[in-house]
């Protein structure tokens, strides 16, 4: 004889619970998908990016009014060079692939390819550099462990 399976029925309050449970976990995933979309990284200036970036970090780091204009121009110098370092690299895929296609190569031919990119960098490292040492002046001995913790930990792989 066959055994008859009960079916359990389930309780309107039970699944009001479900579905509002459920609803809430999708508004809260939007929500954050919303936040982490808010800013166009893209189509923004360089000067927006860096506006973007300094609210974050000045919250992160309780930073005052002076070492918050110091990170806006720390990343607005940044986000500059790196704008400068793409467009100055732009022809090199080009070039690559001409040397690429030469029936032969040699080591001094790519070390040319690269050798007014490399003088490039170097000139962009300096600036770099000045802009992250004057800001760096202006930061608390709490504010700098803040940041080397942060560097540590996406170092580690976890953001």
């Amino acid at each position: 004889m066959k055994k008859l399976e009960k079916t359990k029925r389930i309780s309107k309050s039970t699944l009001k619970t479900f579905v509002k449970s459920v609803a809430g976990v999708l508004v809260a995933g939007l929500g954050l998908a919303a936040l982490g979309a808010c800013h166009d990284w893209k189509n923004s200036s360089p000067a927006e990016n860096a506006a973007h970036i300094t609210d974050k970090v000045s919250g992160r780091l309780d930073l005052t009014e002076v070492q918050e204009k110091e990170f806006e121009n720390l990343a607005l110098t940044l986000l500059q060079l790196r704008e400068q370092h793409l467009e100055a690299n732009k022809p090199l895929a080009d070039e690559v692939s001409q040397l690429i296609m030469q029936s032969s190569l040699s080591k001094d031919d790519i070390l040319v390819a690269y050798e007014t990119r490399i003088k490039s960098f170097e000139s962009q490292l300096d600036e770099a550099a000045s802009a992250i040492a004057t800001f760096h002046a202006t930061l608390s001995a709490e504010q700098k462990e803040r940041i080397a913790g942060w560097i540590q930990k996406r170092r580690r792989g976890r953001h």
